[in-house]
């Protein structure tokens, strides 16, 4: 190549057919190709080519060798150690050791090929370190591609589930990217075609198909991951979150997560809830994130006007929360029946607190049930106060009267006999265990009920108790 410097010290020896020409120690380095590269070392002139021997510094590159080899338009070497620096925020912004490379000034790119197969190299202003044998610099472009040549085919990986992809964590194709910043408490990825703006240090990596996060999977929109100077990642927008990653039990979708670092993330998104009957309804959360044990959670709040419905027996307003540590989420609110005999106006949201099966749902009817704002509500047949009227009370908002009969303990529907039971645990998983119980068959509106019987005022002179069955069909009022 063309070469250029004032002062030097040449050394020549013609036995050999060689002549060294050095930098002097205090002296101007080397020009070469045209003044796009400088060397600062020696020179080895031979009738096969020259070499080079020092530190080449090219635009934002620095490479450092003990044999370059000098061609008009290419320099290559067998051993380089490779960094760039940033010139706008004026640190290095990437550093590796031990690489093949070739230069090529007519394309204005540079090819580093890892001697070893796969190696540790820095990306000190991001905070990370990359396990890549492969990178291909732009300086026009200034951009740096960083590849592991040996994982470069995603087989199949956007194909599957992030439940399966968890299942496949320690196998994500790609180059592997982790933290070193103390403050990024070990983020890692793997990523296939990633790219460095090493002057605006900025990272984007594609084909990033897991990302986890404290006991939590995300997979990112798109795929795509972008890390800034610091390490700060950028807002995962539309992805999908898994926790926790072992068992797998929850999968958001369309949430929009920032990670602060390997153990703590926050955001937003939608979880469905899926009934005996498959149907999914979506369930907006509007807080999502870790709490003080590492554990992730989510909480939103369903309003009464959504019509959301646990089953065809059961609709539900208040707050929802989803924990890690527990398959099924937590329901914080109002439990209403679904039926049509009694108006809707009355029918009461039965106060509610605690985690719901779907497949087997049974809720809590306390012995004086208030609905979800603590207003009483009744689980009972009523008397009228004049003329000894029934009235039915089947968990309704508290009419006037007087209980004729009641029952409390947990609240179930049978979908083959189309009947709401209030009655003990015992009870519904024997129907033989003698208990007080109360039954509303939903088709014919029909209560029946076993248990302590009141007659009259209770608070009046007179009282009678009994215990027995009663049988009300309001239809014929009887």
């Amino acid at each position: 190549p063309d070469v250029h410097n004032g002062s030097t010290l040449i050394r020549w020896y013609p036995y050999q057919d060689s002549m060294t020409v050095s930098q002097l120690r205090d002296g101007t380095p080397f020009r070469m190709y045209h003044g796009v590269a400088t060397l600062a070392g020696r020179l080895t002139l031979q009738p096969k080519g020259a070499t080079g021997y020092g530190t080449v510094n090219l635009y934002e590159g620095t490479l450092k060798s003990k044999l370059f080899e000098l061609k008009s338009l290419e320099m290559n070497a067998a051993r380089t150690d490779f960094s760039l620096r940033s010139t706008k925020y004026d640190n290095t912004a990437f550093s590796a050791q031990n690489m093949r490379s070739h230069v090529d000034y007519e394309e204005h790119t540079g090819l580093f090929t890892s001697n070893d197969s796969l190696q540790r190299t820095l990306l000190p202003a991001l905070g990370y370190a990359a396990w890549v044998d492969q990178y291909t610099w732009d300086w026009d472009h200034k951009t740096l591609a960083l590849d592991n040549s040996k994982s470069m085919e995603t087989n199949g990986t956007e194909a599957l589930t992030l439940r399966e992809r968890a299942k496949r964590l320690n196998k994500m194709p790609g180059a592997r990217f982790e933290s070193t910043d103390p403050k990024l408490k070990n983020i890692r990825f793997s990523a296939i075609n990633s790219t460095y703006r090493y002057d605006d240090l900025e990272l984007s990596n594609h084909n990033v198909y897991a990302l986890p996060i404290a006991d939590a999977l995300i997979a990112p929109s798109g795929d795509s991951l972008h890390i800034s100077q610091g390490g700060q990642m950028q807002l995962i927008k539309g992805g999908e979150l898994l926790f926790p990653r072992d068992s797998a039990f929850h999968l958001f979708y369309n949430c929009d997560l920032m990670v602060a670092n390997g153990q703590k993330y926050g955001g937003k998104g939608t979880i469905d809830y899926i009934g005996v009957d498959e149907k999914k309804q979506p369930i907006y959360m509007s807080e999502i994130g870790v709490d003080d044990q590492g554990s992730s959670v989510a909480n939103g709040t369903i309003e009464d006007k959504d019509n959301f419905t646990l089953s065809s027996a059961f609709g539900f307003a208040g707050k929802v929360r989803v924990d890690a540590h527990h398959q099924h989420y937590f329901f914080d609110g109002g439990v209403r029946l679904i039926h049509k005999c009694a108006p809707a106006d009355q029918l009461g949201l039965l106060a509610y607190a605690n985690y719901l099966d779907p497949e087997n749902i049974r809720v809590e009817v306390p012995q004086n049930p208030v609905d979800w704002k603590g207003n009483p509500i009744s689980a009972s047949l009523r008397l009228s106060q004049t003329g000894l009227k029934p009235i039915s009370a089947f968990l309704t908002k508290q009419a006037a009267g007087n209980d004729l009969i009641s029952s409390y303990g947990l609240l179930h529907y049978d979908e083959n006999s189309q009947t709401y039971t209030i009655t003990s645990q015992e009870k519904l998983d024997d129907n033989e265990f003698v208990d007080r119980y109360l039954k509303m068959n939903t088709e014919t509106c029909v209560i029946e009920g076993e248990g302590p019987i009141t007659f009259g005022n209770p608070d009046g002179p007179a009282k009678i108790y009994a215990f027995g069955n009663v049988y009300y069909d309001p239809n014929n009022e009887k």
